[in-house]
């Protein structure tokens, strides 16, 4: 049996005869031994099947039925399935005709793939979120819009401030006022289905830099998505693909929708905050 520690959560994988289980629990602080280097390292993890490598009856077992005995996994991490509107602990305001760069950290996703050995890279069978977040709705009205993720940032104004857990992924953000007057951000929505996941020389987590430009007279700012990370020094290795395609995001007009500066109508139950 293997047991991980990702942040808030640990994963258990076991491999028994014609049968997986996987269980996953949270525990308050991350302990033992570090264990990201299992998510960003795309090479199979083996599991020795004996008969006592089962996970404790105290979490929930979903257990996976298979005839092969082929042994390996894989962990791979990716952001969120949806938009993650993140909201600043307190109100920032873009100075006129300035630009700032801020730094904001969600949780990732663990993706499953068993029966990795042999150069197969295994079958996916689930995906566990690293920490829980709670749905808001994003949009004008409770008709037109969609179903969000809600989160609440520090907004780091320099990368070297923020500070680096293995569950979390940083995305650098650029927003440019090109107003006359301040830009108040309460909340802005960060496109997470189409980042992808890199990691730093130092084993943490980032995505591409996004790039957010506000107008004169517009509530919303127009998006792009950079083709690099923002804020880590040297070179990044790619930990884990993206959702959605980019091009998708120009091509359906959401980079509008996406980099809406200030939603007024957010339904957040209750907000994670790294």
């Amino acid at each position: 049996m293997q047991n991980l520690q990702i942040g808030p959560t640990r994963v258990q994988v076991a491999h028994l005869d014609r049968e997986w289980r996987i269980a996953a629990s949270r525990v308050e602080e991350a302990a033992g031994p570090d264990e990201l280097n299992r998510l960003v390292i795309d090479d199979p993890v083996p599991v020795l099947a004996t008969s006592l490598s089962t996970p404790s009856r105290e979490v929930e077992i979903s257990r996976y039925a298979t005839r092969r005995s082929a042994a390996g996994f894989r962990l791979v991490p990716l952001l969120a399935d949806r938009a993650v509107v993140c909201r600043p602990l307190n109100p920032l305001f873009v100075m006129p005709g300035d630009q700032v760069e801020m730094f904001l950290s969600t949780p990732v996703w663990i993706s499953v793939y068993l029966n990795a050995l042999g150069g197969n890279d295994g079958s996916h069978v689930a995906e566990i979120p690293a920490a829980y977040l709670s749905d808001t709705w994003i949009g004008s009205t409770t008709v037109d819009g969609e179903i969000g993720y809600a989160a609440l940032t520090k907004a780091r104004l320099a990368y070297k401030d923020v500070k680096s857990k293995p569950h979390l992924a940083t995305t650098g953000v650029v927003v440019r006022n090109l107003a006359t007057r301040p830009l108040r951000i309460d909340q802005l929505s960060l496109p997470a289905p189409w980042l992808h996941l890199y990691a730093t020389t130092d084993g943490a987590l980032c995505t591409e830099g996004i790039v957010l430009e506000h107008k004169e007279g517009d509530s919303f700012a127009e998006l792009d998505v950079m083709s690099q990370p923002l804020g880590p020094e040297g070179s990044c290795s790619l930990a884990g693909p993206s959702r959605k395609d980019v091009k998708s995001l120009r091509e359906s007009g959401n980079g509008r929708l996406l980099g809406n500066l200030n939603l007024g109508n957010l339904l957040a139950r209750k907000e994670f905050s790294p």
